[in-house]
């Protein structure tokens, strides 16, 4: 009988001893859950932080990146050479053929890249701002317009023309600028 009653309290310890160590177990994985957690809701905390940044980034810099980018549109609009050139970064070159200024732009992705900013047989009448963002990764302003031209006859050409504009934030010249029809 002694050795049913030791039998049982050893089977009695080993049960309580099991019991215990799954309870540490489950509190150990309780914490790990919960530090994980608090790493993802820090990080995603971070990724806000960020946006919140970069929106009142935008909103400071609207009136300057707007009224630059309207300066471009009427240095085009008059052919105003000298103006384009000093809002123009290095990269860009102007050329005057027959009355037309053609900007010229050369990088890596795109080599020996034209598009004509003044034209004699079209004249451009307005422009729309389409939309304006940050880019962190080049610190620049790229602001996306729509572009309306009259023909010769003074009537509106069929599609508008679509500009973007990568500006810097440090000198404010365009560093890029591309167009789409």
């Amino acid at each position: 009988m002694l050795k049913k009653r030791i039998g049982l309290i050893i089977i009695l310890l080993c049960c309580v001893f099991m019991v215990s160590c799954n309870a540490k177990d489950s509190t150990t994985l309780k914490t790990e859950d919960l530090n994980l957690r608090i790493t993802e809701l820090e990080n995603e905390l971070y990724e806000l932080q960020t946006k919140v940044d970069v929106y009142e980034l935008l909103d400071k810099n609207f009136a300057n990146v707007s009224n630059k980018t309207l300066e471009f549109f009427r240095a085009m609009r008059s052919c105003d050479k000298t103006t384009l050139l000093s809002m123009l970064s290095s990269n860009f070159t102007l050329e005057d053929i027959n009355g037309n200024i053609y900007i010229k732009y050369s990088s890596l992705d795109e080599p020996d890249s034209e598009w004509l900013l003044c034209s004699k047989s079209e004249t451009l009448k307005d422009m729309v701002l389409q939309g304006y963002e940050y880019n962190d990764l080049e610190n620049s302003f790229i602001v996306h317009t729509r572009l309306f031209y009259l023909d010769e006859n003074g009537e509106p050409t069929i599609t508008p023309i679509f500009m973007t504009l990568f500006f810097e934030t440090i000198s404010w010249q365009i560093k890029y600028l591309y167009f789409d029809v």
